[in-house]
Order: C-alpha cells, then sequence, then structure tokens
C-alpha cells in the first residue's frame, strides 16, 4: 500500500499484527478439530492432512509455498456451512460454534499462507476466504473481531493496490471496523475506509473494464471477482453492519453506508 494513501496511517494505528487473529484463535482449538479438517478430503488421507496441519496449529512457520496438503482441506474447510451442514452431507462439517472455529481457523491461514507471492499464486477467491471468515469471526464477540481487524490491516499494508482483490480486503476491513464501532465514537476512521472502499472499487472497475466487459459485470464491487459463490454473503453481511440502527453513526456517515448497502444490492 503507497505511503500517501491517508488509509495508511489509520491502519497502523489500528495495530496490524500478523499473528493476532492465530494468537486468539489456537486457545479455542484441540485435536479434534484438526483431525475434522483433515477428514474434509474423504480420500483415505486423512492421517497424512493432519500431519500437515497439526506444524500451523502448534504454531510453527508455513510452509513456502502452502502445498497440496494441507491447502486442499483448508480450502474445504473455507467453503463449509455451519448454519446449514445438512447441505453438505457428503463431509462431516460441524454446525455451529465448532464449525464456525473450523472455519475461521481455514480461512485465517489460507489468508496468511497468500501473503507469500509463491502461495497466492496457488490460491483463488480470498473474497470469499475474507467474507466468511468475517461472517464467522463476528459470531465469537469483541476480542475475536479485534484480532481479525488487526490480522486483516497487516495484509492489507502488505498488498499492492493494484491487486485485483484490494476494495475486497478494505469492504472486509470496513465490516470489521463498523462491528466494532461505538455510539459516540470518532467517526473520522470510519469516514477514511468508506471513501476508500468506494474510491478503489472505482480504480479498480477502471483497470478491468476490458475484462468486466467480457462477462457484462456491471454489480458494484461484487462484479470484480467473476464469481457469485459468495455474494449473497456479502450483502447479508453488510446489511446487518452497516444499517444497524444501534450504533448511532453520524447522519452523513448513516448516508455513506445507506449508499454502500444500495450499491451491493444492485
Amino acid at each position: 500500500m503507497k505511503n500517501e494513501n491517508p488509509i495508511n496511517d489509520l491502519l497502523q494505528r489500528l495495530d496490524p499484527s500478523e499473528t493476532a487473529l492465530l494468537d486468539w484463535l489456537v486457545p479455542h482449538l484441540d485435536d479434534s478439530h484438526l483431525r475434522e479438517i483433515a477428514a474434509l478430503d474423504g480420500g483415505g488421507m486423512a492421517a497424512e492432512f493432519y500431519q500437515a496441519l497439526k506444524p500451523i496449529y502448534e504454531r510453527q512457520p508455513l510452509p513456502v509455498p502452502l502445498t497440496w496438503m494441507p491447502r486442499a482441506v483448508l480450502e474445504l474447510g473455507r467453503w463449509s456451512r455451519p448454519e446449514a451442514p445438512q447441505k453438505y452431507i457428503a463431509r462431516p462439517y460441524s454446525k455451529g460454534t465448532q464449525g464456525h472455529l473450523i472455519r475461521t481457523f481455514c480461512c485465517a491461514v489460507l489468508l496468511r499462507a497468500a501473503d507469500d507471492p509463491e502461495t497466492q499464486g496457488r490460491l483463488a477467491y480470498e473474497s470469499d476466504t475474507l467474507i466468511l471468515l468475517v461472517d464467522s469471526v463476528l459470531r465469537f464477540g469483541e476480542e475475536a473481531s479485534e484480532s481479525a481487524l488487526r490480522f486483516l490491516c497487516w495484509r492489507v499494508l502488505r498488498l499492492s493496490e493494484d491487486f485485483e482483490e484490494f476494495p475486497f480486503f478494505l469492504m472486509a476491513l470496513l465490516l470489521l471496523y463498523v462491528a466494532l464501532y461505538q455510539r459516540g465514537q470518532n467517526s473520522s476512521g470510519l469516514n477514511l475506509l468508506i471513501d476508500g472502499v468506494l474510491a478503489e472499487e472505482t480504480r479498480a472497475r477502471a483497470r478491468l473494464a476490458y475484462i468486466l466487459d467480457a462477462y457484462d459485470s456491471e454489480e458494484w464491487l461484487l462484479g470484480l471477482s467473476g464469481l457469485s459463490s459468495c455474494n449473497e454473503d456479502w450483502r447479508i453481511l453488510a446489511q446487518a453492519l452497516l444499517l444497524d440502527p444501534v450504533k448511532g453513526f453520524p447522519r452523513p456517515i448513516a448516508a455513506k453506508l445507506r449508499d454502500i448497502v444500495k450499491r451491493l444490492s444492485g
């Protein structure tokens, strides 16, 4: 991220941390969570996947690049739906709290691993990973949300603004920032993030215009990814957070947030 970007100073003030999310998360996990993730492949290699996952759980350095084992089961865990596990009866996904802990772990590791250029070339769908992470982590309260915010600040500060999914990272930060926002709090940081999301979406759209024209995508933000698997997750979470009357947003901020929800809804 360029130094002259005003959002840069805001993210630095939010105490960015490479390890914050896993520091919070790992004490909430145990061996049974790892074994459940390892079994997601369903190909009779659960023991091997478990051995590949255990060093990550033990906070050893991530493999560079993050190879197929354990990446394959982390990606499967990322797609889980803990609120509706019956839709995925082919795999033993947990529901409720346990399922969201597993999905948070899978998403957090994938997003951390993607900071490495070698690994990033082997991963895709970071926009989906982001919203599924935010959706899960918000269920665990303020400490978890703050840890996720600090982790994503770290990752965004290391991203190029030309990275195709950069606007999605800013949108994820906005959702977490709003979730942590308290009535009466100084809203200058919130205003910066809102303006940053709008500006980066416009910039990315101009840069990708020839691609977007090819598949006729006019959807604000969501059309930038060319995917639709988690579009509804972005819409639902944005509406729930950005239109929350309890937050007591200042009127100009509330108007901007309503505009973002309207854009996302098409």
